[in-house]
């Protein structure tokens, strides 16, 4: 819908009035606007801000288990970006957010989207787990896995990414795949998937000519901050796809 209106007419307003978990916290916030192509994700597209964004918490109680648990990915991308929630995240379990929790995570969103609306700097944090992630998408035919399911696989790829090049430890690595697994979310995917997501990658929008830049995280202290624009040596990403292709997939999490 807002694709349409960004380009109907060339470009009317409108409004969203997202009534998932996913759309609350994050799709229908930021003017992001796009249509997917059979290999690549949100690749036809324009910056389309809504006039407005109006959600009922309410709404959620209507939501299939694995629509919350789709939802639940995004909000562990934010609890990963600010890891001081990941306590209230851990102690959801798998359970629906709060209004207050919500309301926290679109707030961040729309606070990083502020500074940074097309995405020339700031924003790219937004992208924490979603480069794997699309691939893992794309490779699923979009369907085979929930956004939410992708951005968790996405996740553990990122921090296993990270601790191969030395940036964090292995236990911020075991911290993001217990609460993946708290959710009822995958922290890996078969080893075809996993290959077919990698070659995927190639078609990522966040892709320059220098080749993929990464969302990584990079420890501080006893936790981690989480750096935009990173390059990872290819080698590092080829055995980090090995690493998180060791997987039943009889055991997605669905």
């Amino acid at each position: 819908a807002g694709f349409l209106a960004a380009t109907y007419m060339r470009g009317v307003p409108w409004a969203a009035v997202p009534t998932t978990l996913l759309a609350m916290v994050d799709a229908a916030i930021g003017g992001k606007t796009a249509v997917n192509l059979p290999i690549a994700k949100n690749a036809v597209g324009a910056f389309h801000p809504p006039v407005a964004v109006l959600c009922d918490p309410g709404a959620l109680a209507t939501l299939a288990p694995r629509e919350v648990r789709s939802g639940l990915g995004e909000v562990l991308k934010y609890a990963a970006l600010r890891p001081a929630l990941l306590g209230r995240f851990a102690r959801l379990a798998g359970r629906l957010p709060d209004a207050e929790l919500v309301a926290d995570c679109a707030r961040a969103k729309v606070e990083v989207v502020r500074a940074d609306p097309t995405e020339r700097g700031e924003r790219k944090l937004l992208n924490l787990g979603h480069t794997f992630g699309h691939g893992v998408e794309a490779a699923g035919g979009f369907s085979g896995f929930a956004h939410g399911e992708a951005v968790a696989v996405g996740l553990c790829f990122a921090f296993r990414l990270a601790a191969r090049m030395g940036r964090i430890g292995p236990l911020a690595v075991a911290e993001i795949e217990e609460a993946v697994r708290s959710a009822g979310l995958p922290a890996r995917v078969p080893a075809a998937v996993a290959r077919r997501a990698a070659r995927l990658m190639g078609y990522d929008k966040k892709r320059t000519a220098a080749g993929l830049r990464w969302v990584l995280p990079r420890a501080r202290g006893a936790s981690w901050t989480v750096e935009w624009d990173v390059s990872a040596p290819d080698e590092a990403v080829d055995a980090t796809v090995g690493e998180i292709s060791m997987f039943d997939s009889r055991r997605r999490g669905r």
